[in-house]
């Protein structure tokens, strides 16, 4: 890859993710340690990007200051989702059909699936977009409207498109997590992934350890209709006997 397209394809990571770590981009671009600092370098010096302690992200713009960035922000509990996430990329197997909801979490998944064979149906747009540039997995998006607030595509006429589909696992984040009940705010949303919930047979919880002392609006499904909870070290003892209580299985990374 010549320093141009390396230029382009980081400029695209960026968009998609706000800020990426140098181990992240060493994965991604497959390029030494030296020569991705050099590349760092010259484009934050040309004003493309912010370079960083431990990585770079992409420069404000009006967009952002309009807070309508299309694009993931960097979350907290980064290296956290990254763990959980490689964590779930790990359950998948050559030729599975899996579905992958939008968010910040399941949003790290998208680069390590770039080497696997699936076929990935998915409401996110980020998500979709660059497996597309950027692995031989087969993509499925439903039709219907792309919803800037979470840049997820929605039906508003409630069709339900995973009913045509046989999934194995549905990859799914969470608002909150207390009192045995898996909760997200926003309507039209969740309608969409109680529809991913019924056509996959397992559904994987993919939710750092802040999640258990949040609670969202509305109820997404009951804890006893989760198979696996995926979270860090920072899970507290009383969230651990919750989901133990639930026969749920728990991994922590």
């Amino acid at each position: 890859m010549i320093e141009k397209e390396r230029h382009q394809r980081i400029v695209d990571i960026l968009r998609m993710r706000r800020f990426a770590s140098i181990h992240d981009l060493e994965a991604l671009l497959k390029v030494s340690e030296a020569t991705l600092r050099r590349d760092l370098r010259k484009m934050d010096k040309a004003g493309l990007i912010n370079r960083l302690r431990g990585g770079a992200e992409l420069l404000k713009t009006e967009e952002d200051a309009d807070g309508h960035n299309p694009k993931f922000r960097e979350a907290d509990y980064l290296d956290a989702k990254r763990r959980i996430a490689m964590r779930a990329v790990s359950m998948c197997s050559a030729g599975e059909t899996i579905i992958i909801d939008g968010g910040s979490t399941t949003w790290q998944m998208a680069s390590l699936l770039e080497s696997r064979n699936l076929r990935v149906l998915t409401n996110s747009f980020p998500i979709a977009e660059h497996l597309m540039r950027y692995s031989n997995n087969t993509v499925i998006l439903p039709a219907g409207e792309i919803k800037r607030s979470h840049w997820a595509i929605l039906n508003p006429f409630g069709d339900d498109f995973f009913a045509h589909y046989s999934c194995s696992q549905v990859f799914m984040g969470a608002q909150g997590i207390m009192d045995g009940m898996v909760t997200n705010d926003d309507t039209t949303l969740i309608m969409s992934e109680q529809n991913m919930i019924r056509h996959a047979r397992r559904l994987v919880l993919l939710v750092d350890s802040s999640k258990f002392k949040n609670q969202g609006s509305l109820r997404l499904c009951r804890l006893e209709q989760v198979h696996t909870v995926i979270t860090d070290t920072g899970i507290e003892d009383d969230a651990k006997q919750m989901i133990h209580e639930a026969g749920v299985e728990l991994i922590i990374v």
